[in-house]
């Protein structure tokens, strides 16, 4: 189980540093790197992904992020439109709004369909019309700059469009001080120590070695334990890898 104490992002970086062989404290270039590694593991802890007992992959909502939620409206000339940056996932249903001869139309006319679906109808039928479906897609990813997603829409809308949008947005990046905690319940850090070790153990070859058994063990254990003292908190079905870059 986690540690029953908080731990600063100074000595999670101590941690990890430890790991790797690197004593007492590393370099700053050294620092440097693991706080990167560290950043990319905070992003897959917030995703919160996890199994149930049936062996399906959900998504967590966390209760400690239920504070971070914003409200984005824009207009919708383009097949696709870039997310801001902080984004890191819907909460409700996508409202789309259009005028065709003189009706109002909402979300519940288009449908959902993955990116890979997507991609492959503009591939296949690249055309003009009332948008009928929509997607998600993670756009990019990269070390320092982080994920941009996209909204897409097929076909390419020729109507004039309003799109409204309930997101959770991504809470600050972890920076190197003994003053600032990862936010999350207690045994956070300990679990976002061990997915950045899952995810080096990934990069000498190993896809599910003891490293990420001891990263899924935790993260299981505290989604149960906020799932146990904030029972409303409610889970969807996840985003697909090629959608949420998660990888842990």
């Amino acid at each position: 189980m986690p540690v029953d104490t908080y731990q600063s992002v100074e000595f999670m970086i101590d941690q990890f540093l430890a790991w790797e062989g690197i004593t007492p404290s590393g370099t700053a270039p050294e620092r440097a790197d693991a706080l990167t590694k560290l950043n990319l593991a905070y992003q897959d802890f917030l995703r919160g992904t996890y199994l149930d007992e049936r062996g399906e992959q959900f998504f967590h909502n966390w209760s400690f992020l239920h504070e971070t939620e914003a409200d984005l409206e824009f207009a919708l000339d383009t097949r696709e439109k870039d997310l801001p940056n902080d984004f890191m996932g819907i909460i409700e249903d996508i409202v789309f709004m259009y005028d065709a001869g003189g009706s109002s139309k909402s979300g519940a006319d288009l449908t959902r369909i993955s990116a890979h679906q997507m991609l492959t109808k503009i591939r296949d039928n690249n055309t003009s019309g009332i948008p009928t479906e929509w997607c998600i897609r993670l756009k990019s990813s990269a070390v320092g700059t982080g994920s941009v997603y996209q909204l897409l829409v097929n076909p390419a809308p020729d109507v004039a469009m309003k799109v409204y949008i309930r997101y959770r947005f991504k809470p600050p990046a972890l920076a190197d001080s003994s003053s600032q905690y990862p936010v999350g319940p207690i045994g956070s850090a300990d679990c976002i120590v061990q997915i950045a070790k899952a995810r080096e153990e990934r990069t000498r070859g190993q896809t599910e070695g003891p490293e990420w058994r001891e990263a899924r063990r935790l993260l299981d254990a505290l989604v149960r334990l906020d799932k146990d003292v904030v029972p409303e908190a409610q889970e969807q079905e996840s985003l697909s890898e090629a959608e949420t870059g998660m990888s842990v």
